[in-house]
């Protein structure tokens, strides 16, 4: 039965908290052990003093003792500092100076001068020894062996990490290089893989693999949409650049304003009757570039406002010298949240003069049947 990831980074992650605790109780029983070893030749080197020491005081002969103190400092420079007494009374002193740095521990051990003087008897105390001795160099045995230790948990600790590092590797990013892949495949490729999947996956007990095909059929689902919604902005730009068309093939001035007046729509003929391009109008107002409105301004905003219907014909507006007259209907928008309104502008001059000459042709016929 496979492993799933999950618990395969659990375990290994329980075995690098062990390894740290394991790690730390052997370094603190090390230290443990060593200050024991320190301890008990801290005693032993006091004992071996005092015994050496027993025949000396008997006989008073102090200058051997000297001689061997003097021997004893020179071999062995963590000794800090040595006392022997006499009855109370001190006959060998020495203390080393510098010895050691400030950081270094001092250990001091006693021992007790015995002298039996017959057999069987109760042994009897001549003086006493007191040494004290610097740590440097046991506590440079300890940080080697500590180092020693150190290493060894590092060493641990970086294969159980690639261990980790190679799993997730194997089960994580291999997974999101397949879904690279089957989001750059074509859409009938991916719809076969799933379906070969499919069976395989949903019975899997590996988490990656259950959110890898989850995350496929959601990548699916999303091209699905993508696709609708392509098609779907493909038709609304047809039907745009369609109505875009009609507007502008029609003969007539149509143009879009807001509720402040500001034009939102601008369309071939407007660009042929103000002589401005669409993009030069957008968002402009009105009366800027429609000058022959100027005059209906108030008629135009008023329609807008009451939502209604606004038709006047036979406007008179001199151009170019000449009088000319056109057409204005107004159309309120008020639909889907959009305010404003379509203008429309139809020349209407030659019907206008048609108009006036059949009248005029009219009284002329007129006045003839009088006469």
């Amino acid at each position: 039965m496979k492993l799933s990831v999950k618990i395969v980074s659990l375990i290994l992650l329980v075995l690098l908290l062990l390894l740290f605790f394991f790690g730390w109780n052997l370094i603190e029983a090390e230290k443990r052990v060593l200050t024991g070893l320190l301890t008990d030749w801290g005693n032993s080197e006091a004992a071996t003093i005092a015994l050496f020491a027993v025949a000396p005081l008997l006989k008073r002969e102090y200058a051997i003792l000297h001689d061997f103190i003097a021997t004893l400092k020179n071999e062995n420079l963590s000794i800090r500092s040595l006392r022997i007494t006499h009855h109370g009374e001190p006959v060998i002193r020495f203390t080393r100076n510098g010895s050691g740095s400030s950081s270094t521990a001092i250990m001091s051990f006693k021992a007790d001068i015995l002298y039996t003087a017959k057999k069987n008897s109760m042994p009897e105390k001549l003086g006493e020894v007191v040494i004290a001795f610097t740590s440097a160099n046991q506590e440079k045995i300890i940080s080697r062996r500590i180092q020693h230790i150190v290493i060894s948990i590092i060493a641990i600790f970086l294969v159980l990490l690639l261990t980790l590092i190679y799993i997730l590797r194997k089960a994580v990013i291999e997974k999101v290089t397949r879904i690279t892949a089957f989001a750059e495949s074509p859409i009938e490729a991916q719809y076969q893989k799933l379906e070969r999947e499919r069976d395989s996956v949903e019975n899997s007990r590996d988490e990656i693999d259950l959110l890898y095909y989850r995350f496929i059929l959601l990548l699916e689902r999303i091209k699905a949409r993508d696709i609708e919604k392509n098609a779907a902005l493909r038709e609304l730009k047809k039907a745009e650049s369609f109505l875009n068309n009609v507007i502008n093939s029609m003969p007539s001035v149509l143009v879009g304003v807001d509720m402040d007046g500001m034009i939102t729509n601008w369309n071939s003929e407007a660009e042929k009757r103000s002589g401005f391009s669409a993009e030069a109008a957008m968002g402009e107002p009105l009366s800027e570039k429609m000058p022959i409105l100027a005059g209906q301004l108030e008629s135009i905003n008023r329609a807008i406002r009451v939502r209604q219907i606004l038709e006047k014909t036979k406007i008179p507006v001199k151009s170019n010298g000449s009088l000319h007259y056109f057409d204005l209907t107004v159309y309120p928008l008020s639909a889907n949240g959009i305010n404003g309104a379509v203008i429309r502008i139809d020349d209407a001059t030659n019907r206008v003069r048609l108009e006036e000459m059949m009248v005029q042709s009219e009284k002329m016929l007129s006045v003839g049947g009088l006469a």
